[in-house]
């Protein structure tokens, strides 16, 4: 049985070398649509900020480093789409690691979303390759123990390697979309109707399914305490989506809502107060996300406050 084993490992080595080899060209191409991967190639020559906002669509959805000059703060948006905690605390490290002095304060969205199974999948968009320090599919198994997500990572990457080979490396524009204008804010003017509540009734439907990662939760913990030991002030607000409430199961929101009350007893952890009355559909582009015109008043809710405190 043993030599039977070993046969076979010696069969597939092979392959396991090739299939590691083209998927470190799994860079080598960035593709113009991929939003995010600019929002984090342009956050390089921000440093010395007042302010850094972190997060997930909700972010950089919402706030807007414009409005925030009147504060006369340097700010910069570096949220990322599908982000729970496991995204935020990578690009938070990506980010102190490639600039020479942290923010003073971090700004960071909190929704039922943060603590779910249903974000940070690597598989489906491996952000972790597009760092300004890339790391490695070995790293971050390595880092958050996802052993069974390491092959379907690396045959993604030898797939895309395997495309990328002689061809040239394309550079994104960073002066176009909101990178440069709107230092990663996504500035959309879309308000919601009917036609697009019932598409995102179809595509939110899932989230009946979502369940509560605990380990996100110690993540986070870790992430405050780290803030607190840098002497960076660390600002959380809840993201305004009621709408999307109706989608989960309530034992699920009951467990997030416990996770809440738990937030705000972290010292160090400084909650922004968020009314969701003062939001009206036409401040939504979709069921779940604000667009110009809700970021503009969720922006003021978060820059009064910062004034008062």
């Amino acid at each position: 049985m043993k030599k039977l084993l070993f046969k076979i490992a010696l069969l597939f080595l092979p392959i396991a070398i090739m299939m590691r080899f083209l998927a470190s060209f799994d860079r080598q191409i960035i593709t113009d649509d991929l939003m995010d991967v600019k929002r984090v190639l342009a956050s390089e020559p921000f440093d010395s900020l007042d302010c850094l906002f972190l997060g997930s669509s909700y972010t950089y959805s919402s706030l807007n480093p414009q409005q925030f000059d009147s504060l006369a703060w340097k700010t910069y948006n570096l949220s990322i789409g599908g982000t729970g905690i496991y995204f935020l605390e990578l690009i938070w490290q990506d980010y102190l690691k490639q600039h020479k002095q942290a923010p003073k304060r971090v700004i960071i969205d909190i929704s039922p979303q943060t603590f779910s199974n249903q974000t940070d999948d690597w598989t489906a968009y491996p952000i972790h390759r597009h760092l300004l320090a890339p790391i490695s599919h070995e790293a971050l198994v390595w880092r958050y123990a996802v052993l069974s997500d390491y092959f379907k990572l690396l045959r993604k990457s030898a797939y895309k390697g395997w495309k990328n080979i002689g061809k040239r490396q394309l550079i994104p524009d960073l002066n176009q979309d909101s990178f440069a204008h709107y230092r990663g804010f996504y500035a959309n003017y879309t308000r919601i109707d009917a036609e697009i509540k019932k598409r995102d009734a179809n595509l939110l439907k899932d989230l009946y399914q979502a369940k509560i990662v605990n380990k996100k939760w110690v993540h986070l913990v870790e992430f405050i305490a780290a803030c607190k030991r840098e002497n960076i002030k660390c600002y959380w607000f809840v993201a305004p989506t009621p709408n999307l409430l109706p989608y989960y199961r309530i034992p699920y929101l009951d467990a997030y809502e416990d996770l809440l009350k738990k937030l705000r007893t972290i010292e160090g952890a400084i909650e922004i107060p968020i009314d969701n009355r003062i939001f009206v559909d036409s401040d939504y582009r979709n069921t779940d996300h604000l667009n110009v015109w809700g970021a503009e008043k969720l922006g003021k809710i978060i820059i009064d406050f910062l004034l008062m405190h």
